[in-house]
């Protein structure tokens, strides 16, 4: 089953904490210089579509791999901020991770995915991944930590 891309956007921004984002009719923006204002940082989002039930036993022991082991090899890389993994589905399941730049999130990504065929988990999952620059973040507007 096909998710369409408005779909994905909505459950990514609800998945994310974040509100509708309504620019002004005059677009009347303002500038960041001299604000301080934290540079955007990378966010990589994975879609797994997965060859067992994401609701199976094995599903749920490789959740708790995840949140042990996987999130462990996370901690250990240069540029990490953090990562949320929700199950949309029976058979799919949305990655986030935050990092600190498009470098370190490409290198610190390759290392969970080295992790990942090494435990076995690849053997049930095809993944899609989109990546890029983080335009919006509740952290940077608010002060508040995710």
């Amino acid at each position: 089953m096909e998710m369409s891309i408005l779909k994905l956007i909505s459950i990514i921004v609800a998945f994310l904490g974040a509100g509708p984002v309504q620019l002004s009719s005059n677009n009347n923006m303002k500038s960041n210089e001299g604000n301080n204002m934290i540079t955007p940082k990378y966010l990589r989002v994975s879609i797994a579509h997965w060859n067992i039930s994401t609701y199976s036993i094995d599903a749920e022991r490789i959740f708790r791999m995840i949140e042990t082991d996987g999130l462990a090899v996370f901690h250990a890389q240069p540029g990490f901020i953090n990562y949320r993994l929700m199950r949309a589905d029976s058979t799919i399941t949305i990655a986030v991770a935050k990092w600190e730049s498009e470098e370190l999130g490409k290198a610190g990504a390759e290392k969970y995915r080295e992790w990942m065929r090494s435990v076995g988990i690849m053997n049930f999952i095809k993944l899609e991944t989109y990546s890029g620059e983080i335009v919006v973040d509740s952290y940077l507007n608010t002060g508040e930590k995710d």
